[in-house]
């Protein structure tokens, strides 16, 4: 939905999370997977770094965008508020509805890093499902469950496909 929004650009990978709250009318519970230890608030997936500044045309089909992660639990526990989000100020700022931050956005504690997360298959995670899989959405915008034998033939791009 972004992509077709915006040129077809894909948003940019260390803000991907704000981005799609703010422009296409991505729910938090969206960005949180059922299985996962993150809240509403916090994302359980990553975007592939290798896209950043990429047109969603320009990317094989084939090319992991979106995947499931853990990447970001603080050991020292959740160490930020919801309203620290970008997305939270922005909306707060042109006096937009924020309920979807849920009750008291102000207090309600998040992990700082488990939002806007990017990188590649160093931090693809099948933990949030017993070890036996994780979701990936495509270039092609499909969305497959991916079983954890499968994870060496995914593509990354170019620079990061595992050989």
């Amino acid at each position: 939905m972004y992509a077709n929004d915006y040129d077809g650009y894909l948003p940019d990978c260390n803000q991907w999370c704000d981005l799609l709250i703010l422009f296409a009318d991505t729910a938090l519970k969206e960005l949180v997977c059922p299985n996962s230890y993150e809240i509403e608030g916090e994302s359980s997936y990553a975007m592939n770094i290798n896209l950043k500044g990429k047109k969603l045309n320009q990317v094989d089909p084939n090319t992991v965008v979106i995947f499931e992660t853990i990447y970001g639990k603080n050991p020292n526990g959740r160490d930020v508020t919801v309203s620290t989000r970008y997305s939270y100020q922005i909306l707060k700022e042109k006096g937009e509805d924020v309920s979807m931050f849920g009750e008291n956005p102000e207090k309600r504690k998040v992990y700082k890093n488990c939002w806007n997360k990017a990188g590649g298959p160093e931090i693809l995670t099948a933990e949030n499902h017993k070890g036996k899989g994780a979701n990936v959405l495509f270039a092609d915008c499909s969305v497959r469950w991916i079983p954890t034998r499968d994870f060496n033939n995914l593509y990354w791009g170019k620079e990061a496909n595992i050989e």
